[in-house]
Order: structure tokens, then sequence, then C-alpha cells
């Protein structure tokens, strides 16, 4: 009788080890690829923030929304995400420009640590835009200290 694959079996200890020794197979075969799959990776996790709309009708199977209404309410979903990014972004510039030294920024650095261990994961793993979840408090502080320097920016160039 032929060998069951260990993939087959029940034993997980198998499975992880065969699974494992075929990506590290693969990382060996194909290292240039790698930087490219994580980039995939990443897009996956944070290129839309539309996945709730899909979830909201289970993923095709209950269309409880007309097309247009559905289009409409993806274009504002993708436009919120977008501004909210980009104030996460520039919030998180100011926070490494600003906040010098990091180290007696206690609270600072704690959110940058999170953030970049929630970062592995997605990256080291799959791509998934669940994987967001995890990032919500963090990039809401960001993006709150991004649009705070544009308000206060904003009201500066106003007073002269």
């Amino acid at each position: 009788m032929p060998a069951e694959s260990p993939l087959l079996q029940n034993d997980g200890r198998s499975a992880d080890a065969c699974t494992r020794r075929r990506a590290l197979d693969y990382i060996a075969a194909e290292p240039l690829s790698i930087p490219a799959l994580t980039a995939k990776k990443f897009w996956a996790t944070f290129g839309t923030d539309d996945d709730g709309l899909g979830a909201n009708e289970s993923f095709g199977a209950v269309e409880i929304m007309r097309p247009s209404i559905r289009s409409l309410w993806r274009a504002v979903t993708i436009g919120l995400y977008a501004a909210i990014m980009i104030a996460a972004v520039v919030g998180l510039a100011l926070s490494l420009w600003r906040f010098r030294p990091l180290r007696e920024r206690a609270a600072m650095l704690t959110i940058l640590m999170t953030l970049a261990a929630s970062l592995a994961v997605p990256l080291l793993v799959f791509g998934d835009p669940r994987f967001k979840v995890s990032f919500a408090p963090q990039i809401a502080v960001l993006a709150g200290i991004g649009c705070i320097a544009v308000i206060d920016r904003v009201r500066s160039a106003a007073r002269t």
C-alpha cells in the first residue's frame, strides 16, 4: 500500500513539518520572488477596506443592495479608508520626526512597536483583509496625530 501524504494524515505535526519543509524549499529555490510575494501580501491586507460590504451580503450569496448603491458604498468606503490611511502615514512620519529621542516617549514607542508586531503577521504568513483589525487602534492614533497636525497648520496659516 502506498504511503499516505503527511498532509492527508491526521497527525498535525507531520502536516506542519511537511508544509514547513515545502515552504523552506520554495524560499531556497526562489529567493528573489519573496519580496514580490511580500508586497502582494501587503496589498491583499491593506489595499482596500471594502471587504465588510462583501461580508454584509454573504460574499455574493445574498444580494441586499442594488448594484448602484453597492458601488456608491464601495466608493465611499475606499475614499474614507484612503483618507484615514493618508492621515495615519502623516501621523507616523510626524511621530518619528517630532518625538525624538523616541525612547523617552513610552506611549509612542508602544504604539509603534505594536504596529510593527501586527504588521509582521500578514507579511510573514499570508495577507488577508481581516488582519487589519489588529491595526485599528494604532492607525486611529496615528491618523489623529496626522489630522491634528493638518488642522494646526491650517489654523496657523489662517492667522498670518
